[in-house]
């Protein structure tokens, strides 16, 4: 198991985390990163929860207005990317987040990179803290929660990977796990809301909340 600096004694390498949280809602109709949840936003609970875990560094990438409206944390691993492109995908904000964890915190070349998309606050703690322990035990493998046999996220990549990110056009994040299908490690868990995103106010109004 990792310390809360990210790094085991079997293993030198690191844990750094991204956010990728500047979509529009168009289905929700409002902007999700900022519905509430308990007492925070759902994405300030993603935030905060990653945070918790064994991670070295996070940026969360998001556009202006939802950004002007967070209650950001005061942490030295923490970063904030703004993505004003409305036409971007997601995949383009997971680039910005790793681009910019390189230029601030300089991620040894050994690390992982964890995506957790913003609309997720039902991931806690404990399945965040068990994806990085797996990734400690296989940092060769793309580490993928799953629960019920679905794919979901945290979803942990080698740094040494995510270069091909600039060669993907089509699929995704979902398209590396393809091309490595045999590299892929997953980690059963519990709970269902490593699978259970936000796109619709149906989605949210069937959240249960803290």
């Amino acid at each position: 198991m990792p310390d809360h600096d990210g790094r085991s004694s079997s293993a030198v390498v690191a844990v750094y985390a991204v956010i990728p949280a500047a979509g529009r809602s168009r289905r929700m109709g409002s902007a999700k990163q900022l519905l509430p949840y308990g007492d925070r936003t759902v994405l300030e609970t993603v935030i905060e929860t990653l945070l918790a875990a064994p991670i070295n560094g996070l940026a969360v990438v998001t556009h202006t207005a939802v950004a002007n409206e967070l209650d950001l944390p005061e942490d030295p691993r923490f970063l904030t990317v703004i993505n004003d492109d409305a036409e971007s995908q997601m995949l383009d904000s997971i680039r910005m987040g790793v681009d910019a964890l390189r230029q601030a915190l300089t991620p040894p070349d050994d690390s992982g990179v964890l995506v957790c998309p913003g609309d997720m606050p039902l991931i806690d703690v404990a399945t965040v803290t068990s994806c990085i322990a797996a990734f400690f035990d296989h940092p060769d493998a793309i580490v993928v929660a799953s629960h019920g046999g679905k794919r979901g996220h945290p979803i942990i990549v080698p740094l040494s990977m995510l270069p091909e990110l600039a060669t993907i056009t089509d699929g995704g994040l979902a398209e590396l796990l393809t091309r490595h299908a045999e590299s892929v490690h997953r980690v059963d868990c519990p709970t269902p809301g490593v699978t259970q995103d936000l796109n619709t106010p149906e989605d949210y109004g069937g959240l249960a909340q803290p």
